[in-house]
């Protein structure tokens, strides 16, 4: 089983889906034929297996282990009597019965594990496959035996006593082998089913024969190209459709065969699932509890055990093969532990021994990191996991440990990194991973915008899109230097705060001692992230620059870096009558020029160009704010009466700014002489705008979001711009 971690901060997200794992112990002497029961009635499971003209209880202890024995002999051929148990005497005691030679051996139990002396009921010749079930309905069990050496099955009904009647063949093919009963057609009456091999590998077939419920059966229906040497079968309902199906292990052919019943008994769909070589045995049972059957098979020349997990529908997983060195044959299912799950026990045609496997736990492996995915070049992570009894790491964690106990791997990925780990407990395996992705410097993905302001053109706003980046610490803002043809920083923005910068930065180098409401200005973003690195600049977005003479009017074209999509289509020339801020468009045109022809009817008129086309509509909010916000914006020029640099100055000397309480804890008012809105800008030490407001007068401020700090408080207007400190003690 795989499990593919993502991680955010600490957290792992692990995958799981059912596993099965087995401890195995090996009990001698054994042979190939096993089955399990309570032989002496403590509550307990036992096992019984035949060998070398013996048979042998070995008794369990209800947790799994078995201890005590004890060894009955008969007459076995050559030791391979097949061995089945049931209460054929009706005393509440679980009986065996063993095919040997020519004939079926009864066993009675005396009710404390002893048996009597074996009663032998004749059979064909060479019996090998052995049953017990009730064909007749008398509530007695009866025996059914494929008999290799001729060719043929018997059928002997019980009477309830111990005893065995007169036995019916049935013919059915040469190289018979293993019988197995159930309902395949739905009436309510045992049917047999077994498989023999008309030709050589491959061409086996499965003879269907269908009993009357008074002990008589039907001629055998084959089923060809089904077989494939079907060496041991097993009634079940595995799709869970209420109808009976036929699993075979299938010998030769190395697969499991599945055939799903119609219910009426036919064949609705067969289908194969790849094993060990030489399946001799099957049965099934829920073996990861989770309510569909699976399906274990015994492999004589791939010395192991498959497990097939089912998906309750039409398929099974690909096999998870468990040691048996002896060459498995036989094998029989119970809780030999008292957990609840089931268990095996396989008996084995080497090693004059049987083996026992419980079921045990799977590792559920859990990996943890100290850090999200995405992480800083040089940075660290803490990878820590448990759930299994021994790790396995990946080599490029640096964990080579031949105890491989090892929980914890510290790793210092240089580049993006994928570090595993494989866990092991009860011989099944569990596997995890973590990625990391090592942050780079990124360039914005934006769609910049700049403007002069909308009310007084005092200053330039740039506006973007906010990058999809994730690992964002702030936007950096660059205007060019005229001066020096490079791009000196002016400001940084919060990735938490809006997508947009007041330029008021105008003592950078340029023209008019670098006052942005003169000439046309190039800005470019950068972004900082969370590991400190700056990516590369942006490309740059240059505004306009009006200019005027008299009634004519020129500008510099809105342009954009070479290699964007300029999203100027033209440009409106718009005036002011009386510079009240009602502004109207005069004309709409794709130069950079045009004419007032009424320029002298507006003595205290105002002119400006706004640039159009625009399609990009830069975010105001993050993603993750609850009140992502968006805006369309225009490109202005600047006014054609623009402030001068020693306005400026006389128009700061005007204003009048009262800041208190300061130092202040929570809130602090503003009271200004200015007589109209201004703009209040508060900025942390390291540059970012923590807080834009418009006031009018005197403003109640909300600080309570603030850090403990000294700020820088500016008061922006068409009258200047005026710059106090503001201590926040908390």
């Amino acid at each position: 089983m795989k499990k593919i971690i993502t991680l955010l901060a600490i957290i792992s997200f692990i995958t799981t889906s059912a596993q099965v794992c087995f401890t195995s112990t090996t009990y001698s002497p054994g042979g190939r034929s096993i089955v399990n029961a309570d032989f002496n009635n403590d509550g307990k499971i036992d096992l019984a297996t035949s060998y070398s003209d013996s048979i042998k209880i070995i008794y369990g202890d209800g947790f799994g282990n078995f201890t005590t024995q004890s060894i009955f002999h008969v007459s076995l051929s050559n030791g391979n009597g097949t061995i089945v148990s049931a209460d054929f005497n009706k005393d509440g005691n679980v009986d065996l019965a063993i095919s040997a030679q020519s004939s079926v051996l009864m066993l009675l139990n005396t009710g404390s594990g002893s048996f009597s002396p074996a009663s032998p009921f004749t059979v064909g010749l060479g019996p090998w496959g052995i049953i017990a079930s009730d064909f007749n309905g008398d509530g007695n069990p009866d025996i059914a035996t494929t008999n290799l050496g001729s060719n043929n099955l018997s059928v002997l009904l019980g009477d309830g006593t111990g005893n065995l009647g007169t036995h019916t063949d049935y013919t059915v093919g040469p190289y018979i082998s293993e019988v197995a009963s159930g309902d395949f057609n739905g009436d309510g009456k045992a049917d047999l089913a077994t498989g023999f091999n008309v030709g050589g590998v491959g061409q086996g077939e499965i003879a269907l024969m269908f009993g009357d419920g008074i002990g008589n059966f039907g001629a055998p229906i084959n089923i060809t190209d089904a077989g494939y040497d079907a060496y041991s079968l097993f009634f079940a309902d595995f799709n869970a459709d209420g109808k009976q199906d036929i699993a075979t292990a299938t010998g030769n052919s190395n697969v499991v065969t599945i055939l799903y019943g119609n219910g009426t008994g036919g064949v609705d769909t067969i289908i194969t699932v790849p094993v060990g070589i030489q399946c001799v045995s099957i049965l099934s049972a829920d073996f990861n509890g989770d309510s569909k059957l699976d399906i274990a098979v015994g492999n004589e020349n791939a010395n192991n055990v498959s497990v097939l997990l089912g998906n309750g529908v039409h398929s099974f997983g690909v096999a998870t093969n468990f040691s048996d060195p002896y060459v498995p044959q036989i094998i029989t299912s119970a809780d030999f532990n008292a957990d609840g799950k089931p268990d095996l026990a396989v008996g084995n045609q080497q090693g004059n021994n049987m083996m026992v496997f419980l079921n045990a736990a799977a590792p559920n492996l859990s990996l943890v990191s100290s850090h999200a995915s995405a992480l800083c070049a040089g940075a660290s992570s803490t990878l820590t996991v448990s759930g299994a009894t021994t790790y396995t790491w990946s080599l490029n964690t640096g964990i080579s440990n031949p105890n491989y106990t090892v929980t914890t791997a510290i790793v210092t990925p240089s580049v993006n990194s994928t570090y595993s780990v494989i866990a092991q407990t009860n011989g099944c395996k569990d596997s995890a991973s973590v990625s990391f992705t090592i942050i780079m410097p990124q360039t914005p993905n934006i769609c910049m915008v700049t403007t002069d302001s909308a009310t007084n053109y005092f200053y330039n706003i740039v506006y973007w899109d906010k990058t999809p980046y994730s690992n964002v610490d702030s936007f950096i803002v660059y205007r060019k230097d005229a001066l020096s043809s490079s791009y000196l920083r002016i400001g940084a923005t919060s990735k938490d705060s809006l997508s947009r910068f007041i330029d008021t930065a105008f003592s950078i180098g340029g023209p008019n001692g670098g006052n942005p409401q003169y000439s046309s200005w190039s800005y470019k973003l950068a972004i900082k992230d969370t590991c400190g690195n700056i990516g590369s600049q942006s490309p740059y977005h240059q505004t306009m620059f009006v200019q005027q003479n008299n009634a004519n009017f020129s500008w510099n074209a809105y342009t954009v870096e070479s290699g964007q999509a300029n999203p100027v289509t033209g440009y409106s020339f718009l005036r002011d009558n009386n510079n009240t801020g009602a502004w109207h468009v005069l004309a709409n045109t794709t130069g950079n020029s045009t004419t007032d022809p009424n320029y002298t009817s507006y003595p205290n008129g105002n002119w400006r160009v706004d640039a159009i086309g625009f399609s990009c509509t830069p975010t105001l909010r993050l993603a993750s704010n609850n009140n992502t916000q968006s805006t369309f914006s225009k490109a202005h020029s600047n006014t054609s009466i623009p402030q001068h640099v020693t306005g400026i100055n006389q128009a700061l000397n005007k204003i009048v700014l009262a800041l208190y309480p300061n130092p202040t804890n929570q809130n602090f008012v503003i009271e200004t002489s200015a007589n109209q809105k201004q703009l209040l800008q508060v900025v942390d030490v390291t540059g970012k705008i923590v807080l834009l407001q418009n006031i009018n007068g005197t403003t109640t401020i909300d600080a309570s979001s603030l850090v403990e700090g000294v700020y820088n408080i500016s008061i922006i207007s068409n009258e200047g711009v005026i710059n106090k400190k503001l201590l926040i003690v908390k």
